[in-house]
């Protein structure tokens, strides 16, 4: 039997370090509110992977085995960075087409908008840093990392991936996307377990958040990235599903999916 040190954390470790982090998420994001909306997005981004980091250091466990550090290769984090860009049209097609089944508040959706438009260029330094490096790396460390590397380390392989990306979905707080980052956080599940390591994971994660913030800011993309119906060009969806099917595809004969040990 493994010592509880150094085996998988348990079911119950993994649900409630998770707890504690969707609590602390909640509570922060309350509590910093008075300050400017790409500060607060910061800041809550960076804490997501705190209380993993504690849970592995008070039980004295490897960081880079719990985290999932493994060093990856470059073609994998390429494959996983054209996925990131082809599932975005994919992902953005789906959120207007729920919205137009089940309408987002205005509050809300004017809301979101303005939390990912700079009017400056030091809060466009704060929100890439924001959106990019700190959402990419911290949350593929909680949920690529600290929650599916353990779920399958402790007998729940199978499922690990899925638990991950529900969970995934539920800290982001929205039931307008909830669909659409259930199926990212499947896809940047997968990437994760047939290259056992979150880079490729975080780079695909980072790079579909660039080009949220890209679309978001820059005019003449948005005029390409949408028809005049509102809705995103078939041609770009077709083209994003083709190259992430494709590149996914590659992915995961370059790197076949490795063997775990508890």
């Amino acid at each position: 039997m493994s010592d509880r040190r150094t085996g998988p954390p348990t079911r119950e470790q993994v649900f409630g370090v998770t707890a504690v982090t969707m609590l602390l998420f909640i509570g922060a994001g309350a509590g910093i509110g008075n300050r400017p909306e790409a500060v607060v997005l910061l800041l809550l981004e960076m804490m997501v992977a705190v209380p993993a980091m504690m849970f592995a250091a008070v039980t004295s466990r490897s960081f880079g085995r719990l985290f999932r550090f493994r060093k990856p290769g470059f073609p994998g984090l390429a494959a996983a960075a054209v996925i990131g860009a082809g599932m975005k049209p994919v992902f953005d097609e789906g959120t207007i087409l729920i919205a137009s089944l089940f309408p987002m508040p205005p509050d809300i959706a004017d809301a979101l908008a303005r939390a990912l438009i700079w009017d400056n260029p030091a809060e466009a330094v704060v929100l890439f840093l924001a959106a990019v490096p700190a959402a990419a790396l911290a949350e593929e460390m909680l949920f690529r990392g600290f929650i599916q590397t353990s779920l399958e380390r402790s007998g729940y392989r199978d499922r690990a991936v899925y638990i991950s990306a529900l969970l995934f979905a539920l800290l982001h707080l929205n039931p307008w996307w909830f669909i659409q980052i259930v199926l990212m956080g499947v896809a940047l599940g997968f990437i994760a377990m047939f290259t056992d390591s979150i880079w490729p994971a975080a780079a695909a994660h980072g790079v579909f958040n660039l080009a949220g913030l890209l679309v978001s800011n820059a005019g003449t993309m948005s005029a390409i990235w949408y028809t005049e119906t509102g809705h995103v060009s078939p041609l770009l969806i077709i083209a994003g599903a083709g190259v992430a099917g494709a590149a996914f595809v590659w992915l995961r004969r370059m790197q076949p999916r490795r063997e775990l040990n508890a």
